[in-house]
C-alpha cells in the first residue's frame, strides 16, 4: 500500500500566543463541554491554512536549504516496515539512536493529521503573521545555529 500523509504544522511561538490568547479570551470547559452537545466548547486549534503533504514539506525543506533537488520516494508499507525493523535491530546491536525507527513509523502510517482552526481564527484567538514558507525558513536557521541539521540517519548516544 503507498500513501501519502498530510499534515498540518503551527509554529511554536504562534502556538504560544494562540494558547496566552486563550487562556486571557477563550472559551472555558463545562461539564456539558464533555458529553453534552457543544463538544467543541473550549477546544480549539491552531495550525495554518493548508495541510501539506509530507513529500512537499520535504521537498520546501530542501529548497531553503540551497537543495532544490530533493527526491521523494513512495515506498510500499511492507517494505519500509521490513527495512524498519532492520534498523531498529542495527541500532540495538550496535548501541545506537535512529531517527527512524517504529514510533516513526507508526506517526507516519496516519494519512492525515490535520485541522481547521476556523474556531480559533473567529475568537481572534490564532493569527499566523508571517507564511508557512517564511516559519519553515525560520525553523530550519534555528536547527542549523543549534547543530540539529548535522544528524545522520543514525547516531551514538552522547
Amino acid at each position: 500500500m503507498l500513501f501519502r500523509s498530510h499534515l498540518s504544522h503551527v509554529f511554536v511561538d504562534d502556538l504560544c500566543e494562540a494558547f496566552v490568547r486563550s487562556i486571557d479570551r477563550g472559551e472555558r470547559l463545562t461539564d456539558a463541554s464533555v458529553s453534552g452537545p457543544r463538544r467543541d466548547e473550549g477546544v480549539y486549534f491552531t495550525a495554518f491554512a493548508e495541510p501539506i503533504e509530507l513529500g512537499e514539506f520535504a521537498r520546501l525543506a530542501g529548497a531553503l536549504q540551497g537543495r532544490p533537488k530533493v527526491r521523494v520516494v513512495h515506498m510500499p508499507m511492507p517494505l519500509t516496515i521490513l527495512g524498519t525493523a532492520l534498523q531498529e535491530v542495527r541500532a540495538r546491536l550496535q548501541g545506537w539512536q535512529m531517527l527512524i525507527n517504529f514510533d516513526k513509523l507508526r506517526e507516519a502510517r496516519g494519512r492525515f493529521w490535520t485541522c481547521v482552526s476556523d474556531k480559533a481564527l473567529r475568537h481572534g484567538l490564532f493569527e499566523a503573521p508571517r507564511t508557512f514558507d517564511e516559519r519553515v525558513a525560520e525553523t530550519i536557521d534555528w536547527y542549523r545555529a543549534n547543530g540539529w541539521l548535522q544528524l545522520k540517519l543514525w547516531q551514538r548516544p552522547p
